[in-house]
């Protein structure tokens, strides 16, 4: 399974949760996890785990977008605390209408979920950094004057 001797850092969580999450069935259903076995039983529980801290982070992100002045509108819940690549930002957003059937993925978060599948980086970002990244993602080859 994966190691768990990682300090227990954001990023290494993060990491942590990929190599669990790779350690789940490919269709996760809680048919599929018991029929798979204990230690598959064993990695979700970890996982669940794993994405409430995730999510920890995720609000506190959003606790700051108050404080600079951006608007809810603009928040940019698949940026927050991710860094897809260009090819990856469509797969996460389309994650949560993937998975909305899914209440055994969803628990895992379907964001996240889909992220460590993909192998996408975390960092945590304040409101404004996620809305400058989409903007390069979205738009590569404009120069920043003009965005």
């Amino acid at each position: 399974m994966c190691a768990t001797s990682m300090p227990p850092t954001r990023t290494t969580r993060f990491k942590l949760m990929r190599c669990i999450t790779n350690a789940l069935p490919e269709n996760v259903t809680a048919e599929a996890l018991v029929q798979a076995g204990a230690r598959s039983v064993e990695a979700y529980q970890r996982a669940t785990g794993l994405a409430d801290q995730l999510r920890r982070y995720d609000a506190l992100v959003v606790s700051t977008g108050e404080v600079q002045g951006v608007l809810p509108k603009q928040y940019q819940r698949t940026l927050r605390i991710l860094v897809p690549s260009p090819g990856q930002l469509a797969k996460l957003d389309g994650a949560e209408v993937q998975h909305r059937s899914n209440p055994v993925v969803g628990r895992l978060g379907a964001l996240f979920y889909t992220a460590a599948k993909l192998g996408v980086d975390f960092e945590l970002k304040s409101m404004r950094q996620a809305i400058t990244l989409r903007n390069q993602l979205e738009h590569p080859q404009v120069p920043a004057l003009l965005r």
